[in-house]
């Protein structure tokens, strides 16, 4: 499948400096989220790559050719709210510049795949699938260089499936994840041939400005399949016994949004949305709202250009989630 050059774009590398050089480890991505009058934007990356680590930075591209280091504070991560399950999602507040910085932001409005929108679009086993993500051995010399691989929706998140973390909920892709793929976004591809469910009736398709991307989560990582025996070794490392098995795991984009909508978080955007109304007294007086996936995006930078990485409305001290 033939994608768009910009979807290497979604992708932005975490790692550590060693030796004054950044070796990245994982991958994370920018996503806006909509509120009245343009987006609040957040840094958006798996659990296990930044829970209770330290040290960490973010390398991102500028639009001169170059890319910059910021710090990832450890104390700004935001983790799913609920207690009785572990959703491998972590989240910052962040206002990078679209403007300064080679990225591209991930609208969380209409182009995520939630579980309305799961069912209005007929999205399911066989759709098409993409992530843009750090390959180790080819990470860019002074500049992230994001690969993009693909691959296929195997099955639904219907059941909760066994992982060392415990039990996740997740789409199983053919994807082939391997190690520094963690955290990456995952589009599914709905401009490619497709057959629908015939018993379901639903309006299709939606119209010509429908996009034909849609966020449907996060890389959390590959499953292992016990090794069939091609190991010569006598005494081999009980982790040679298992081999990646072609399959990953994708935490949904729901979960993304619900991590989003804690009580914290959206006072945090209320109080940007006062600071951008004190600057611009056309800026609409309206609150967020949790439930609409629908509002327009606006460019997030037309107010004022960020240069830092973190937002200075959003340093409220994050609610404790698992580790």
């Amino acid at each position: 499948m033939r994608v768009s050059d910009a979807v290497a774009k979604g992708a932005v590398f975490i790692g550590r400096m060693h030796d004054d050089e950044f070796e990245p480890i994982a991958t994370g991505f920018f996503v806006g989220y909509p509120v009245a009058g343009g987006t609040c934007q957040y840094f958006v990356t798996a659990q296990h790559c930044v829970a209770n680590k330290f040290d960490l930075k973010i390398r991102i591209n500028t639009r001169n050719g170059q890319s910059e280091i910021y710090d990832l504070p450890s104390d700004r991560w935001y983790f799913h709210p609920d207690p009785k399950r572990f959703v491998d999602v972590a989240v910052m507040s962040s206002s990078v510049s679209l403007f300064l910085f080679d990225v591209v932001q991930i609208s969380l409005g209409r182009e995520a795949a939630t579980v309305d929108l799961l069912d209005e679009r007929d999205i399911g086993i066989g759709d098409e699938v993409f992530f843009p993500d750090l390959f180790i051995h080819r990470s860019g010399q002074g500049r992230n260089l994001p690969i993009v691989r693909t691959g296929t929706i195997a099955a639904m998140p219907d059941e909760p499936i066994m992982t060392r973390s415990g039990p996740i909920n997740a789409y199983l892709i053919e994807g082939r994840s391997i190690g520094g793929h963690s955290g990456s976004p995952v589009f599914v591809n709905l401009s490619a041939p497709r057959i629908y469910d015939p018993t379901k009736p639903r309006r299709l398709p939606l119209g010509w400005n429908s996009p034909d991307y849609y966020l449907i989560g996060l890389i959390r990582g590959h499953l292992k399949a016990k090794d069939t025996g091609e190991y010569t070794t006598s005494d081999p490392a009980t982790e040679d016994l298992w081999v990646n098995s072609g399959i990953a795991t994708v935490i949904p984009a729901q979960d993304i949004w619900d991590t989003l909508n804690q009580p914290e978080l959206e006072q945090g955007r209320l109080e940007m949305i006062k600071k951008a109304q004190d600057q611009s007294p056309d800026v609409p007086d309206a609150k967020p709202s949790a439930s609409d996936k629908t509002n327009p995006e606006a460019n997030p930078d037309h107010r004022e250009d960020f240069t830092a990485l973190l937002s200075e409305a959003a340093k409220q001290k994050p609610k404790g989630g698992q580790t």
